[in-house]
């Protein structure tokens, strides 16, 4: 409960961050802005005033000043507000009766059944993902898995697509939830194209490994729900991973 509203805490002092840095009018701000002395402040009497009650101890006060940057960040390169969809061809067959019989919208990791949730459960629990965030991302998603076409269709289709994004902008993470999505919608086959550089390529590879299959440690997906066919695991069917060279 605790640990809820310190989430909801943070992202609150990280959203008045972004609108901050949104209105100010310096091009060459960048990191500088989040290291102003009178910004850093003026934050740590916001965080006080908003975790009144709270003995905010000095190593306490640097642990939410620096989560609160990093969220701030995270908003700023993310751009906030809803993702540019150009909706093109038949989206109907991932209609609302499809998405029910597929499973999806299940947030109780004792019930979670599906790729799509328990990606983005994770997400909110171990990303710390705003609720704004987590929504504009899904419908994000969910309206690129719509575009691409029903894999159980007898009808050929071919659709193409591109996403453009800062560094560190969220498209890995954004991407993972589009392969996630489109296995449970009945996608067999996923090929993710990583790039020449072998560093990157490792780097997308433990990403995926760990957020969309969680077996790389403790922290991955499967801290939320564990997928498989051994004693303990949901009867859901493993994706298999046909590159393993780390």
């Amino acid at each position: 409960m605790k640990k809820d509203q310190d989430h909801k805490r943070i992202d609150t002092l990280a959203d008045v961050l972004e609108q901050e840095f949104n209105k100010d009018k310096n091009s060459e701000k960048g990191n500088n802005f989040f290291e102003n002395e009178q910004r850093l402040s003026n934050l740590d009497k916001q965080i006080k005033i908003l975790f009144i009650g709270e003995d905010i101890s000095e190593i306490r006060l640097n642990e939410l000043r620096k989560a609160i940057i990093v969220r701030a960040k995270a908003k700023v390169q993310r751009g906030g507000g809803r993702s540019p969809i150009i909706t093109k061809g038949n989206t109907s067959w991932l209609d609302k009766t499809r998405q029910n019989s597929i499973g999806w919208g299940k947030s109780n990791s004792d019930d979670i059944d599906t790729y799509r949730d328990r990606y983005f459960e994770y997400l909110k629990q171990y990303k710390i993902r705003s609720s704004d965030e987590l929504n504009n991302t899904k419908t994000s998603v969910l309206n690129i898995v719509q575009n691409i076409g029903d894999p159980d269709s007898d009808e050929s289709f071919s659709s193409r697509g591109l996403v453009i994004g800062a560094v560190q902008g969220g498209k890995t993470e954004h991407f993972t939830g589009v392969v996630a999505t489109a296995f449970d919608a009945g996608y067999h086959l996923i090929i993710v194209m990583s790039g020449i550089m072998e560093d990157l390529r490792t780097q997308t590879q433990w990403r995926l490994r760990k957020d969309l299959l969680g077996s790389i440690d403790e922290e991955g997906v499967e801290s939320i729900s564990s997928f498989g066919p051994r004693p303990g695991q949901k009867n859901v069917p493993p994706i298999a991973v046909l590159t393993l060279h780390m």
